[in-house]
Formats: C-alpha cells, structure tokens, sequence
C-alpha cells in the first residue's frame, strides 16, 4: 500500500500535468511542448504487473515529440533496477519516440541509492546498457518556487518536499493559507486533507487549529453550526452536543455519513476526541477521515467476581 506522501505526489501529478513541466522547468530541462496523460507502458502483448506511476506525451497525442514517465520515489527499491529501464524501453516501441525517466525524491539517502543502484552501466559480454533518471529532489525546491498563488495546486508538492525538514512548519502553513485562499471550497477541502497527511501529528494539530480560525466565514460558519449542536446537547449531555454538532458540520458541507460512522460519532463520549473531531470535520473530504483522527480510549477491562467458595 502506497504511503499518503506517495498517493499525494501522483493525484497530483495526474491532476495536474503542467505541475511535472514545471518542476523539469525550474530544473533546467522544460518539455519542448505541452504534457498529456497516456496510458503508461502497456503494450498489445505484454503489460506489466507493476507500472509507471505516470505517463505523459509531449505535444500531442497524435504524433508525440516524445514521452515522460514519473515516478515518485520515496525509499530505495531494487526492483526499480530492473524495472525502470523496462518501462523507458517499452515507452520507446510504443510510441516510437524518445523518452524521459522522472524521479521525484524528498531525501538524499533516495538520491544517493539512484547514484549508486541505478545510475552505472550494467550488462555482460561487452553489452552495455546505462540509465541515468531525471531526477527532481522536492527538498531542495525553494519553497517560494512551489507556494504561488497563480499555481495553488503546487502548494502540496512543497509540503510534500519540507514535511520532515526544520522549516515544515512555516512551509505548511503557507501551503494551509493558499489553499484556503486561493481554491474552490471543495478543492481546498481535498488538497487541506492532502497537507494533513503528510505532516506529523504535531503539526497536524496546529494546522487543523489554524485553518479553523483561518478566515472569518469559515470559522464562523462551521463554528456556528457546532456550537448550536452543543448548546441543544446541555440538556442530554455535552459529548451528544458535540457529536451532534460533528454531524451537522458534515451535513452542511455534504459530505455523505454511513450508518457505521454515524453511529461510531454518536457513541464517543471523550470530549478531547470529540473536540479534535470537530476540526478535522471542517477539512476533510470524507466522513471516515473524521473519526479515525483520534480513538476513544478504551475503558478499563472488568474483573471477573471473585467467587467465594462455600465449606
């Protein structure tokens, strides 16, 4: 299963082409035309099991001045020592044009194995075969580069190369402000899921507090909406408030709640899970996001009666 960085760089790259001829941009090697998603390398006679995280042509789909293939990678793997020279190969009987290997990295110790793993030549008996992927280390973009507000959907590659570096915090919360600022209510609601995946949970925390108190209209609004399910909840109790509140949040962002979320929200009775709820409520794009932020602690196991033994 793919890590939520990982998910996070290729719905982004799907979603937005330009954002990889951007990145080849700023490192100097611009595609000499637009970039449009292919179906990767698939063949008429042989597909492979595990493919390209993404495949684009470059101009046209008609007669293509060449292909790009994207792959974002996050840890070593040996296999890709073996596959991705496939994929390049493959790319070039398919579409009978020249391509490009991308590798999107966030860490040295990933540049470093591509050096090491992937960069020599290989082959016996003479035969030589060599590749040398583009690569593109995230975490050395300036961040600046990526947080434009002509280009909001950015934002999250820029999270996505700072996440674990000493300036997360900052970087997130511009990346947080853009979006907010920038994008659609619906748009911003995924790509705010997006940044919260990728931070720890520390800055989960502060982010989810900024982005309530972000603007006025959204605070105000989601706000409002809870603290009315609160205050009718004084009287049954304030955790059914607070649950009820959660509810009406979700409701009024149309975000759809199955019977067993539902009842899962109905049933905390931990107003710190409660509270933290409510926050993630307001940004996220699915209702189970809402409940797996943070469990209910479990009550203490009773013991058994001790039975007393007659004589």
């Amino acid at each position: 299963m793919s890590s939520p960085l990982h998910a996070v760089l290729v719905e982004t790259l799907e979603a937005h082409p330009d954002a990889l001829a951007y990145l080849l941009e700023i490192r100097g090697s611009p595609p000499a035309g637009p970039l449009i998603p292919t179906t990767g390398t698939r063949t008429k006679t042989f597909t492979l099991e595990r493919r390209v995280d993404r495949a684009f042509l470059v101009g046209s789909r008609e007669a293509p001045q060449g292909f790009v293939l994207a792959e974002a990678q996050l840890e070593p793997d040996d296999d890709k020592c073996f596959s991705w020279s496939l994929y390049l190969e493959l790319g070039r009987s398919r579409y009978r044009c020249e391509g490009a290997l991308v590798a999107l990295t966030v860490s040295e110790e990933v540049r470093r194995w591509i050096e090491r793993a992937i960069a020599p030549a290989t082959g016996l008996y003479g035969t030589r075969r060599k590749l040398e992927p583009t690569v593109i280390a995230l975490d050395k973009i300036d961040p600046s580069l990526l947080l434009r507000p002509d280009r909001p959907y950015l934002a999250t590659l820029a999270v996505a190369g700072h996440a674990k570096a000493p300036d997360a915090q900052p970087v997130a919360e511009a990346a947080v402000d853009l979006t907010l600022d920038k994008l659609p209510k619906h748009l911003a609601a995924e790509q705010l899921d997006a940044i919260l995946g990728m931070v720890d949970e520390a800055l989960r925390a502060h982010l989810e507090k900024r982005i309530m108190e972000h603007r006025e209209y959204r605070s105000e609004f989601f706000r409002g909406i809870y603290n009315k399910g609160a205050a009718e909840g004084e009287a049954k109790g304030i955790a059914k408030g607070k649950a009820e509140g959660i509810l009406a949040v979700l409701a009024a962002r149309g975000i759809p709640v199955s019977d067993t979320i539902r009842d899962r929200i109905l049933a905390c009775t931990d107003i710190a899970t409660l509270d933290a709820w409510i926050q993630r409520a307001a940004v996220v794009s699915t209702a189970a996001a809402v409940a797996r932020s943070r469990t209910q602690p479990r009550p203490a196991a009773k013991r058994p009666a001790r039975r007393v033994r007659k004589v």
